[in-house]
């Protein structure tokens, strides 16, 4: 905001005009801050889901952990979940040691992100979610 005022910039003996007379442009700036908060009702759930198999080789493995992940897809289609709200965020093979360096086993792991966009059955019960889902073949960390 531009105002047209006169100021000394102390040129002058106070407020007023500059030493030539002539009025003097300041700018002046307004800063706002401000706080606020919304309450609602959670309208999405993001629910993380994985699975993780273990096997003697790399390729079965990580084979079992696609077919895996194919199931909880289906599982996930079957609670309401459409495909495109389901989004791999995991992806992991890797050895296992008997002692370092015989491998015991190779595991593979495979998580998605699913979102949930109808919570009403759901709301405040997110075992139920899981439950619902994974058919009580889930195993829950954290």
């Amino acid at each position: 905001m531009r105002r047209g005022a006169t100021y000394d910039r102390g040129l002058g003996s106070g407020p007023g005009p500059n030493r030539e007379g002539a009025p003097v442009d300041i700018t002046v700036d307004i800063t706002v801050v401000g706080e606020g908060s919304v309450l609602a009702a959670p309208d999405t759930l993001r629910l993380y889901a994985g699975v993780e198999v273990r096997r003697s080789s790399a390729a079965d493995a990580f084979e079992a952990a696609r077919a895996a992940a194919a199931r909880l897809a289906e599982a996930l289609g079957r609670a309401g979940v459409a495909a495109r709200d389901v989004t791999t965020v995991e992806l992991s093979l890797g050895p296992e040691y008997e002692a370092y360096p015989k491998v015991a086993a190779y595991r593979a792991a495979q998580g998605v992100e699913a979102v949930v966009r109808d919570v009403g059955p759901y709301a405040g019960r997110a075992d139920h979610v899981i439950d619902t889902v994974a058919g009580g073949w889930a195993r829950r960390r954290g």
